[in-house]
């Protein structure tokens, strides 16, 4: 698993919005 689907899988757990910003920037790096 690779750290944008861990970040993902964070963020529909949490529900913190953080974590998918997070998901957005790690996006825009590939």
């Amino acid at each position: 698993m690779d750290a944008k689907e861990t970040v993902y899988k964070l963020f529909e757990k949490t529900g913190n919005i953080n974590y998918f910003l997070l998901y957005r920037e790690l996006e825009k790096d590939d």
